[in-house]
Formats: structure tokens, C-alpha cells, sequence
């Protein structure tokens, strides 16, 4: 792609910046998505205070500058070859800011800041959240509305940006300041960085971005009202949800000396599962970096996880809403950096030699938790360690037990992920740094008994942000253009797997696997009661250690536990069973006895009152479904027959008679014979009267002229009536129209003429009160040719000529109807059963 000046094609690129925990990088891509240029620079985190992480706005901002100028210098390339920019940034990060000035009230306050530990302790405890979430449960188990389900569950983390931002209006005087003055702004990274770019025209963000907040409503695509009403944050500061894929505008001439189109915005993670093409349902995207990030595509709808996995907004481009279900390990690359430091080896890229080296890790298993324990164990109280060590241990067995450790936890993911969400996995991709280690590749594959993939690209994030600025600026057409341009280093296949390749895993593994998770085990719940121990403590501490190794003592011990074990459950000196006794058990029983019969009593006397205040012949609530649907009869989207095998369409013919009986000329007699052309008004009549609609106004396609209503000729009747609406009465002179999807049109006719839909059948007054009602029809006679048999021809009818909505992408069926029909020529088919009966010999 590229343009024409004075003759010669000037070649154009796609630029992708990927803001990171400890860097910023840039990328210049070509079509064929080969780097032409890079460039990066350092995250420099600061930490003012114990437990707090931040980021400078204005480094981050000069930090951007520096990779885009570098990246085009780079490529050999100007600034005005540059098509559209991509933007990949880390989430949960966010800062505030003056509305007017642009001037930031604090640093960014990282994902990985523990400034907010105490209110999220606190709110996780407080009754307020144990009511939410027992409510929800109450709701739940009486609408089994997912939606509500993921709320009964909701806790709060640091990770979240909600009590980050709570802390932050808390401490930052300036920031209440400026939200009672309207002039606050709240942004993550990239929310920041857009509106830098625009000189202050864009505060906004995408939807992938805003759902990793925890403060966005992944199930009603908006911000939480009623997250922000509990917490008290003003919903003003909020910046606009965007597509994922939008024209967030242009850079302000003066940064980069002309205007560069700013066409997506996008999470890393969620980028990521982009650039690797995982577009489908049961698509697995695995980063390894500093943490493990297991992402699998959930399709149009939020998964709702009691496991601890966390429903993400994918990308939403158009009106396609792509939903992620996500489980992440935090100490991947950290513990790897960590044995590096120790001298286990000099350089990550020996690791895999060192581990294949021995046979097994010698018994030694290390437990990758610097930073707790995440889903399915979720355990921040979880401690690393390193447990089996012999005098035999070496440096290769320590290196191979912290790579086993990153596979096992792999698997642990991955089998949470299948046992959640129960979608069957077509395909696993692999990038981040440490899959470059091909023993962990290796058993990763055997664990999953599944071949895992690992593409050339490692940069996904930036390589995903670019395909979603590519594709929005018309850079690259479609995605199935994307995958072809997507190559393969290395697949791994497992050693021990199922013809079917269900997933069947390597067993070979399984006494490792059991000695890895006892050590697990052992290792959670560790910091009990965090505190920080002065040398006095410690003293203490050392006396009691001593104090607890003597061996009688030990014995003892472990007597009085299994004591106190089995008096837990029944205590016979006390008759306590299970803590309490008879008389305590009979007091409680009775009091939920009595506590549930009130709540009965309470719901009943509820359930009365509603029905006191419903009228028993028109619904109380009615604006659900505004505009009516069209539908068509015979009852089938797709039909296909064949004009001289009556059996073939002799459901669609049956399925017509039945539906006309009602329209039957003698029966249509004993209804009101109705002034056309304006509403048959009847609001105080007791008895509401139906207007006369005859089977003989269909004319060809009554059925009464022609009892196969055209299908024996190859000219099939179709019966078109809108949905009953209570008091629907449409404007203007509706009329249905059809269209077929084909380059030369074909010939219908329309009976009642013109397709025309009087205005005398309306409003409808409701099943109750206007029993024999019957809606107006229309019938749509298609007048085929033999030019159009043998083809399957798409259909489209809509209501016109009215205020009736027929263009709504979210239903399809809204004044409107698309089917598929496809009549069969017998001649045709007898060619072709001669030619395929000849003998080989006389058509060669």
C-alpha cells in the first residue's frame, strides 16, 4: 500500500507504541508486518513510600516522544509515510489531571501499588460488601442472571483502580477541589497519553482499557453507577468509552511536525490476544514476561468465573463485542531474574541446556510466589520457597525445578480455565520472553497434552495494537489476511496425547506434579499477621523456635491435635456436636424457622400488593420492545425445494393452509367490515371489535386459486405480518418492500397491491380484550426464472414508508426479515446424473 506523487509510489507503515511496566516501545510495521524500525526506552518506577509505586506523567510523555521520533529515524522513513498509530499500554495505571491546564494533581499510581491494602482489607470485611454480595446471591438464585452471579462474587483488589482512586480523592486536596469545580479528568496511560497527543480535544478511552479498571460494568458496557454511588466516586472525572478500533483523532501537528491518525487505543494483554490472531471462541493466548497471562476467548458474552478468573472486554470493533476470560501467575520472569541474581547461571539462554542436563530436578521443588499466590489458589499471603535441597543438588537441578515451577503453574491455569468455563480450546499461542526457553515450552505441552505454538513475533502487544490501527485505517483488509501474515517459529508437540487430541496429558510427570503441589501447599498462608519485627522480636521469636524443637514436646503436640481434631466434630465430655450442644442447636434451629417464615410471610404479602396494582388486560411495563418484528411464513429462513417433487415443498404448502385458516373467508364475515385508510380508534368501547381481513385479498397467494400457492411452478408465495404490539400505531402509509441480494433483480408482485399495510388494523388492544384479532398480511409472490434456479437467493423484506425501525444492527429481525430460498430445476439435475453415469472411458 502506498501513494502515487509525481509518478513514483511512496510506501506507507503503521506505527505501534507498547507502553509497558519497564518500558516504552515503538515499532514502525510494514505490510507484510516485518519491523522496519524500533526504539525503546526505560520505565523508571519510583517509591516515595513503603508499599507505594509510581510513575512520572511527564517522563512517560517524554519517554513516547523519544521511541515514535526514534523508531521512524530508525526505519529510514518520514513522519508523512506514517498511516495510522496504534497505542498498547499497561493497565490499571491511571493519574488525574487539570481539565484546563493539563497539568497532572500526582504521579501515575502503578497497578502494582499497595498504597489502597487497608481500605481493600476493609472493604472486603465491612458488612456493607457482605450485604451486596448475600443480596446478590438472593437475586441470583432468583433470576439466574449471570450478571449478578459475578456481583455476589465481587471483592476487591489492589490490582483494581477503584480504591486506588478512593485513596487518592482521600489524601489529594486539589483532586475534591476539582471535581466541585467540574474541572477534573481521570485517565489511565492511555486515556493520558490521547489527550497529549490532541492538545487536550480527547479525553477518552476504549473498551478494553476501561474494563480492567474494576470500575467498569463489563455486562452493561458502561462505568458502574452503582460501584461509583458505594465508593463515591463522580462519574464526571470518567473519560468517554470508545470502540477499540476508532478514530480517536490526529496528533497535534506541532509534536511530531505533522498530523498522524490515531485509530486504536488497546490493554496489553488484550493486544496481545489480537496480535496472536485468537479470534475465535476457545481461541488461548499465554504471555510469559515478568507474570503468566492465560487469556481465553469467551465470543460475545462475559464469562462468569467462581474461580477467581476475571471477565475482560476483548476489543469491541463495530458493533462486535469480543469478551476474555483472564488468570494470571505474577512471578514468571521475576523468579528467573531472581535465580540469575543468585549466579544459578549468567545467561537466561543457557537455562533450557542446564535443565535438560539432569534427569529431574532431584526432588526439589520451587514454589514461584514473591508476590502470593493468584487464581485457582488466590492466596496473597503465599510465600516462595525452594524445599527438597540435598547435599546431590546442584546448580542444573535448582535451574530446572524454577522452570518446572513456571509449567506447573501453567497447568494449573489452564486446567481453572477449562474447568470455568467449560469451552472446548481450538488453538494455544505462546509469546512473552520467557517462552523463548524451550523446556518450558516443552513441558508446558506435555502438561496440557495439547501442541502449543510459538510465533516469530514476540512483541505481540505492539504487533496486536498495529493490526487494529491496520485494519481501522484500511491498511490491511481483513483479519483473515492477518493470520496468513502470521508465521510460526516453533511448535511443540506432546509427548503423550490422545488420537483425538482431547487433551489427554504426559502421566510421566504426575509423582513431580503431586511433590510440587505439597510444597505449594506448605507454602500458603504463610504471613499470618504481617508486621515488621524489631531485634527484640526476633529474639522472642528465636527462643520459641528453639523451644518448639524439642522432641517430646512434638509428641505431645501432635497428641493434642488430634484430640482437639476429633472433640471438634463431638466433644463427649461437654456433649457438644459440632460446637454446640442439644439445647444451642434447638435455639437456632427455631430461630430460622421463625427468621424464614417471616421472610415468606414478608415476599407473599409483597407478591400481593404487586398484583393489586396489574391490570389484567394490558401489561403495566411496555417499553421493552418498541418496534414490532417481522416474520415470515412459511415458518423457515431457509427453504429449498424442488418444483416437480411435490413432497419436497409439501411442508411449506401444509405450513401456509394452516396458518390461513384463520383468515378464511367465512370466517372473516362475522369481523367489522372497516373504513380503510385511518385507525380504528375503539379506547372506550367494552368490547373492542376486530376489522375484516379476507384470504381472497392475497389473490394468487391465498391459496384458493392455486392450492400450492406457486411452489409446483417455481414461483413461491411468502406471507410477510408484523409482531402485535399493544397500541402500536404507526405513521405514515406503511408498506413492505423486497429486495434480493443478487447483482439483476427479480420480479415479485405484491397482494393487497403495493404491499400496503392499512392503517385500519391498529392499535391492538391485547389478547384479553381483542381476542380475535388478527394482524394484516402481506404476500410477496416471487416471479423466478430459470435463470435464477439452482441458485440460493437472499431475501430481504422491510417495513417502509412509516416510523417503524427497520436499520437496528442489535436485532436484526426488528421491522425487518432476512431468508434464503433456493428452487431446484429437475432438467438440471437430470444432466448432471447423465454425465455422472457415463463410463470413465467415454468422458475422457
Amino acid at each position: 500500500m502506498g501513494s502515487q506523487r509525481n509518478g513514483f509510489k511512496r510506501e506507507r507503515f503503521v506505527l505501534s507504541v507498547d507502553v509497558g511496566t519497564t518500558s516504552v516501545r515503538c515499532h514502525v510495521y510494514d505490510q507484510e508486518t516485518k519491523i522496519r524500525g524500533s526504539c525503546s526506552t526505560q520505565v523508571v518506577a519510583l517509591y516515595p513510600e513503603v508499599g507505594h509505586v509510581e510513575m512520572d506523567p511527564a517522563a512517560i510523555w517524554k519517554g513516547f516522544i523519544t521511541v515514535v521520533k526514534g523508531a521512524v529515524q530508525d526505519a529510514g522513513v518520514q513522519m508523512c509515510q506514517i498511516q495510522a498509530l496504534g497505542i498498547s499500554t499497561q493497565r490499571g495505571t491511571f493519574t488525574t489531571w487539570d481539565r484546563k491546564t493539563g497539568v497532572p494533581f500526582h504521579n501515575f499510581i502503578s497497578w502494582q501499588d499497595l498504597r489502597a491494602a487497608d481500605l481493600v482489607k476493609s472493604w472486603n470485611r465491612s458488612c456493607t460488601m457482605n450485604g451486596i454480595q448475600g443480596v446478590m446471591k438472593v437475586l441470583y438464585f432468583l433470576t439466574r442472571q449471570k450478571r449478578l452471579l459475578a456481583a455476589s462474587l465481587i471483592v476487591f483488589s489492589t490490582q483494581h483502580v477503584s480504591l486506588r482512586l478512593v485513596w487518592a480523592l482521600t489524601h489529594y486536596k486539589q483532586i475534591r477541589q476539582a471535581v466541585a469545580e467540574g474541572n477534573c479528568c481521570f485517565g489511565t496511560i492511555d486515556t493520558w497519553l490521547l489527550y497529549k497527543l490532541t492538545k487536550g480535544k480527547v479525553h477518552a478511552t476504549d473498551y478494553s482499557n476501561a474494563s480492567s479498571t474494576g470500575i467498569f460494568d463489563s455486562y452493561q458496557m458502561c462505568w458502574s453507577g452503582l460501584l461509583c454511588s458505594l465508593l463515591s466516586l463522580p462519574l464526571s472525572i470518567f473519560p468517554k468509552v470508545e470502540n477499540t478500533s476508532h478514530d480517536f483523532g490526529s496528533t497535534d501537528p506541532s509534536i511530531f511536525g505533522l498530523s498522524i491518525p490515531i485509530m486504536s487505543v488497546m490493554a496489553d494483554q488484550q493486544a496481545a490476544m489480537f496480535g496472536e490472531c485468537c479470534f475465535d471462541v476457545g481461541d488461548v493466548k499465554i504471555t510469559m514476561g515478568t507474570g503468566t497471562f492465560m487469556d481465553i476467548n469467551t465470543g460475545c458474552k462475559p464469562h462468569t468465573s467462581v474461580a477467581g478468573l476475571y471477565p475482560l472486554v476483548g476489543w469491541k470493533i463495530g458493533p462486535e463485542v469480543v469478551y476474555l476470560a483472564e488468570g494470571n501467575s505474577a512471578d514468571t520472569g521475576t523468579a528467573i531474574i531472581w535465580a540469575q541474581k543468585l549466579d544459578l547461571f549468567s545467561d537466561i539462554r543457557e537455562t533450557s541446556a542446564m535443565a535438560y542436563s539432569v534427569s529431574d530436578s532431584d526432588g526439589v521443588c520451587f514454589v514461584p510466589s514473591f508476590s502470593g499466590l493468584q487464581a485457582p489458589l488466590n492466596d496473597p499471603k503465599a510465600c516462595a520457597s525452594l524445599m527438597g535441597l540435598k547435599p546431590s543438588t546442584t546448580k542444573s537441578h535448582l535451574v530446572r525445578a524454577i522452570l518446572e515451577s513456571v509449567a506447573f503453574r501453567n497447568k494449573q491455569l489452564y486446567e481453572t480455565m477449562m474447568r470455568d468455563t467449560h469451552i472446548p480450546i481450538t488453538k494455544i499461542r505462546v509469546d512473552g520472553g520467557v517462552s523463548a526457553n524451550d523446556f518450558v515450552m516443552q513441558l508446558t505441552a506435555d502438561l496440557f497434552g495439547r501442541k502449543v505454538a510459538r510465533l516469530q513475533h514476540r512483541e505481540m502487544s505492539c504487533l496486536g495494537a498495529a493490526f487494529v490501527a491496520g485494519l481501522r485505517a484500511g491498511f490491511w483488509r481483513t483479519r483473515e489476511e492477518l493470520k496468513k501474515l502470521q508465521s510460526t517459529d516453533k511448535v511443540f508437540l506432546p509427548k503423550v496425547v490422545d488420537r483425538d487430541d482431547s487433551g489427554s496429558w504426559n502421566r510421566e510427570y504426575t509423582p513431580v506434579l503431586q511433590s510440587w503441589e505439597r510444597a505449594l501447599r506448605r507454602s500458603m498462608n504463610w504471613d499470618k499477621k504481617p508486621h515488621i519485627l524489631d531485634q527484640r522480636g526476633e529474639e522472642e521469636k528465636d527462643k520459641q523456635s528453639i523451644t518448639a524443637m524439642a522432641t517430646t514436646e512434638d509428641k505431645a503436640a501432635t497428641k493434642e491435635n488430634v484430640s482437639s481434631w476429633k472433640d471438634s466434630i463431638y466433644n463427649p465430655r461437654t456433649g457438644e456436636l459440632l460446637g454446640r450442644t442439644a439445647c444451642s442447636w434447638g435455639l437456632i434451629l427455631l430461630f430460622y424457622l421463625v427468621f424464614y417464615c417471616f421472610l415468606a410471610g414478608m415476599f407473599a404479602l409483597t407478591m400481593w400488593v404487586m398484583l393489586l396494582t396489574l391490570d389484567d388486560n394490558v401489561p403495566k411495563y411496555r417499553d421493552r420492545v418498541p418496534y414490532p418484528g417481522l416474520v415470515i411464513r412459511p415458518h423457515a429462513l431457509d427453504m429449498a425445494f424442488n418444483k416437480s417433487d411435490p413432497p419436497k415443498y409439501a411442508q411449506y404448502v401444509k405450513n401456509l393452509e394452516s396458518f390461513l385458516q384463520r383468515y378464511n373467508d367465512t370466517k372473516q364475515e362475522s369481523n367489522e367490515d372497516c373504513p380503510p385508510g385511518d385507525y380504528f380508534m375503539q379506547d372506550d368501547a367494552p368490547e373492542k371489535k376486530v376489522c375484516r381481513f379476507k384470504r381472497s385479498a392475497l389473490s394468487f397467494c391465498s391459496g384458493l386459486s392455486d392450492t400450492n400457492f406457486g411452489y409446483s411452478e417455481g414461483k413461491p408465495c411468502v406471507l410477510l405480518k408484523m409482531n402485535r404490539i399493544i397500541g402500536l400505531k404507526p405513521r405514515g402509509d406503511p408498506y413492505i418492500n423486497c429486495t434480493v441480494k443478487k447483482d439483476n433483480p427479480i420480479q415479485m408482485q405484491y397482494f393487497p397491491s403495493e404491499g400496503r399495510i392499512d392503517k385500519m388494523y391498529f392499535p391492538y388492544y391485547g389478547k384479553n380484550i381483542h381476542e380475535d384479532y388478527v394482524q394484516p398480511l402481506v404476500a410477496v409472490k416471487l416471479l423466478l426464472t430459470k435463470e435464477d434456479y439452482n441458485k440460493e437467493l437472499a431475501v430481504e423484506c422491510r417495513v417502509e414508508g412509516s416510523d417503524l425501525c427497520n436499520n437496528d444492527e442489535r436485532d436484526k429481525f426488528l421491522g425487518r426479515v432476512t431468508f434464503r430460498i433456493k428452487v431446484v430445476d429437475i432438467d438440471v439435475n437430470r444432466k448432471l446424473i447423465a454425465i455422472a453415469t457415463k463410463p470413465f472411458g467415454a468422458i475422457v
